[in-house]
C-alpha cells in the first residue's frame, strides 16, 4: 500500500523527526509513530519505543546527533543512511565508554501507514564503533 503522502513530503516529514531527536523535542518525535508500533519485529506501545530506543541512547550519550546521508523513498517504504555521533559517558549497546567521541553508521527502515510510522528496522556499526573508542580515532 503506497503511503497518501508524496516523495517531498515524507523526506521533508523525516527531516522534521530527526531535527526534533536532535534538539531533544522527544514527545514531537515520539507523535511520528503509531501507537503501538512493530520496533524490528516486536510490537511496542510508543512510550515503550521512546523508553528503549531514544530514551537510552540519549541517557547514554548525552551529545548524540543523528544525521541524514540519504533518504531513498519507495511508496510506502523509507530509508534513512545515517551518520551519528556523540560521546559516550557510561556502556551501552555493549560499548564501553572511553571519553572518546564517536561516529557510527546507521541504517533505519520504516513503513509508513496513515502518515505515521508503522514499523521500524535500524542496524547500528557497534563493531565500527568500539573499535573507535578503543583508537580514539573516528
Amino acid at each position: 500500500m503506497a503511503s497518501s503522502l508524496s516523495k517531498a513530503d515524507l523526506e521533508a516529514r523525516f527531516r522534521r523527526y530527526i531535527d526534533n531527536l536532535n534538539t531533544r523535542r522527544l514527545d514531537e518525535a515520539a507523535a511520528f509513530y503509531h501507537d503501538p508500533v512493530l520496533v524490528s519485529g516486536a510490537e511496542m506501545t510508543r512510550a515503550e519505543w521512546k523508553r528503549a530506543c531514544i530514551d537510552q541512547v540519549i541517557d547514554a550519550i548525552p551529545d548524540w546527533h543523528w544525521r541524514i546521508d540519504d533518504i531513498p523513498i519507495d511508496g510506502d517504504r523509507v530509508a534513512l543512511r545515517l551518520t551519528d555521533t556523540g560521546t559516550p559517558t557510561r556502556e551501552i549497546l555493549g560499548l564501553v565508554s572511553s571519553g572518546e567521541r564517536m561516529r557510527v553508521n546507521e541504517h533505519a527502515f520504516y513503513r509508513i501507514v496513515d502518515g505515521k510510522i508503522s514499523e521500524v528496522y535500524s542496524v547500528l556499526d557497534v563493531h565500527a564503533a568500539q573499535l573507535q573508542l578503543e583508537s580514539g580515532k573516528h
